[in-house]
């Protein structure tokens, strides 16, 4: 982000546009280096390595790489989900061309939201941790894979544990009606997703439950019904983007 916003509440003009919002440069980012990394003779490519380089100049000295100013940072809810998915990037393309500089700007991203985690200021709302911010589980994972570092798997573990689900799926039940489409989508994946490191069952079993819980709320195309809420069925029905897009990232790591 070379361009960041004072604006920690966000929000929308009177024309329904999004206002600064930082989740939607990190969709674009992730999308990009991904879609780079099938096509890497073409111009695509060539944007997402120009991309890459600028998010990585971007990164402060404390390791912050997000979309707010110092004054606005850990206050809105989409802090922590926006620079997860900017991490997956870079660990992706690091993945790709096997640059090290790239690996060492998420370890400083990570290790920067770990101690904010740890030793939160007084302005922060921890609240970022929770809904769309937990998917930072899935990154730590990630990036525990390419360093071996255990306290970034640990991290997921205790992340998963405050603000995941997986009590509420083992449980039983219809868990998902009523719940934000993208946010379930999410959701019922990431038990799985620190299972993966973990190897403890019970959190395959809460992803393999919540899976199966979202059935009934699936469209003929197989994405979740959801105007924003899980609550219509039926050929009517709304199937929100960023649902359909999270339900195909926990339809493959489950």
């Amino acid at each position: 982000y070379t361009h960041r916003t004072s604006n920690p509440k966000l929000g929308f003009t009177d024309h329904d546009e999004w206002i600064d919002a930082p989740d939607y440069g990190s969709y674009f980012g992730d999308a990009l280096v991904h879609y780079g990394g099938l096509f890497p003779d073409s111009e695509v490519a060539a944007e997402a390595q120009k991309w890459a380089a600028m998010l990585a100049a971007s990164q402060d000295a404390d390791g912050y790489i997000g979309g707010f100013t110092l004054k606005a940072r850990w206050q809105c809810w989409l802090e922590v989900f926006s620079q997860s998915l900017l991490i997956n990037a870079l660990l992706f393309r690091y993945d790709c061309r096997g640059d090290g500089a790239l690996l060492n700007v998420c370890r400083r991203a990570a290790d920067h939201i770990m101690e904010i985690w740890s030793h939160p200021p007084a302005d922060i709302e921890m609240g970022i941790f929770s809904g769309h911010g937990v998917v930072i589980v899935r990154t730590m994972g990630k990036l525990y894979a390419a360093t071996g570092n255990d306290s970034y798997r640990k991290f997921g573990q205790t992340v998963l544990e405050r603000y995941g689900r997986t009590k509420d799926y083992l449980a039983g039940g219809d868990k998902i009606v009523h719940e934000h489409n993208a946010v379930a989508s999410e959701h019922i994946g990431l038990p799985a997703a620190v299972y993966e490191y973990t190897g403890h069952p019970d959190l395959l079993k809460a992803s393999q439950a919540a899976w199966e819980m979202m059935q009934p709320y699936l469209s003929v195309d197989g994405t979740p019904h959801g105007n924003e809420m899980i609550f219509n069925v039926g050929s009517r029905a709304n199937c929100e983007h960023c649902g359909a897009v999270e339900w195909i990232i926990t339809s493959r790591d489950i």
